[in-house]
């Protein structure tokens, strides 16, 4: 029976190093972002005021 491997023992010998160091950054950069976006998250209507939105009264 062939044994399973998982990613990080599979991606040496399927990509080059310059190729899987550039893949490890732009994932890591992604995950930055979308964590920065929760962190930073706003209520839905926070920004009604400064547009100006409160005054149409449509709640």
């Amino acid at each position: 029976m062939k044994q399973r491997l998982n990613a990080g023992q599979q991606a040496p010998s399927f990509f080059k190093k310059p190729v899987e160091f550039s893949l490890t950054r732009k994932l890591m950069g992604i995950h930055a972002r979308n964590r920065l976006s929760v962190a930073f998250r706003t209520a839905p209507g926070s920004a009604d005021p400064a547009f100006g939105l409160d005054m149409a009264q449509l709640a």
